[in-house]
């Protein structure tokens, strides 16, 4: 599992953003984060179009002596953006999809049904989770709803 707790030293953060139509043909920004130790790394994705938040992808994993690479990528071309997720089965997904909430931590893949506000995924980052999971920010989730 993807501890925070285990993430003391914060290596890498950075922000990639592109305005442009996702796989939909919706327009959207792509801003990813990230750090890792000398044993595991981890990235979160976020896409959001008109202040919804579109997916996340949550990944963790082993640190290699290359740092942690993950598995969404994207691009952007002649004003469209798109993302991609390459499944552990190889298999890939173009993003945004079916399924908001997405994970893949230690080569297992995972996806809800159930839908979060932006404002909810971005107070769950503030919160400094133990963990970088559907799980956890389910929890804290339905915690602030009350459920």
């Amino acid at each position: 599992m993807c501890r925070a707790s285990l993430l003391p030293l914060l290596l890498a953060l950075f922000i990639t953003s592109g305005c442009g139509s996702g796989s939909g043909g919706q327009s959207f920004d792509l801003k990813t984060s990230g750090g890792a130790t000398p044993e595991r790394g981890w990235l979160v994705h976020q896409a959001q179009a008109d202040g919804k938040l579109l997916f996340v992808v949550f990944e963790c994993g082993p640190s290699t002596e290359d740092g942690f690479e993950g598995r969404l990528t994207s691009s952007y071309s002649k004003g469209r953006t798109s993302a991609e997720l390459t499944r552990p089965d190889g298999s890939v997904s173009k993003l945004p999809g079916r399924v908001q909430l997405i994970e893949v931590v230690d080569g297992v893949y995972r996806d809800s049904e159930r839908t979060v506000t932006l404002a909810e995924l971005e107070a769950f980052l503030a919160s400094k989770p133990a963990a970088y999971t559907i799980e956890e920010l389910l929890r804290f989730v339905d915690e602030r709803r009350g459920g």
